[in-house]
């Protein structure tokens, strides 16, 4: 069952997780994938890290850059390529540039020269350039603590009712294992009662698989 929320806080999460959710994505759990608790070499796991950190960051930005073309232009991609260019293909003119430049600034605290915007010329374009500029999610050490996995792993499984086995690094929270923002904000209390941290609002709305919890409580340490 889950807790009734019952601080200002928690409600101030829930506003701002919610507002963020829809904007976020991941790529979710492919059953080839070797499990973390398999895994014995430290190289193949700090590989494995930084894949799934790289694929992460570019996907997650490119779904909210998308969301935020689309409520300049009054559009419905589900997704734009990278090659279309703004003036001809998505017939965005000065003023919606000038638009989606101060979305970005207040999406992603990421205030983009007159000289940066010259260059921008593509969608693929912004994309890789806010990519290289705003994302900063925490890095895992080389050989990262793996009882703090284990204990995200045992407040999913015990939330959700997911058998430790399916809890990988790479695990979407809400497309493997179908948090919903309620969910997801009491899995962000469990997490600040079990190692004794706060997770910023701005950190928590950001978090998309297990690994961000991993690497944030590893850089609280």
């Amino acid at each position: 069952m889950k807790r009734i929320i019952r601080t200002a806080r928690d409600y101030a999460i829930l506003l701002a997780i919610m507002t963020t959710i829809s904007a976020t994505s991941c790529r979710t759990q492919d059953s080839s994938e070797i499990e973390l608790t398999q895994q014995t070499e430290p190289t193949k796991l700090s590989a494995e890290i930084r894949l799934a950190r790289v694929t992460r960051a570019v996907q997650t930005v490119r779904v909210e850059l998308v969301e935020i073309v689309n409520s300049v232009l009054g559009t419905n991609y589900s997704t734009i390529a990278d090659e279309m260019i703004f003036s001809s293909d998505l017939l965005a003119d000065e003023s919606d540039m000038i638009n989606i430049f101060n979305k970005i600034r207040i999406q992603f605290g990421l205030n983009i020269s007159v000289e940066d915007r010259e260059i921008i010329i593509t969608f693929g374009d912004l994309v890789d350039y806010v990519t290289e500029h705003s994302v900063s999610i925490p890095s895992l050490p080389s050989n990262p603590n793996i009882q703090i996995f284990e204990k995200i792993q045992g407040i999913i499984s015990e939330q959700m009712d997911i058998p430790i086995s399916l809890i990988c690094v790479h695990s979407n929270l809400r497309n493997d294992f179908g948090m919903d923002s309620l969910d997801f904000i009491e899995f962000i209390m469990e997490l600040e009662r079990e190692f004794g941290i706060e997770i910023p609002d701005e950190y928590a709305a950001k978090i998309i698989t297990v690994e961000d919890c991993w690497a944030y409580i590893e850089s609280r340490n």
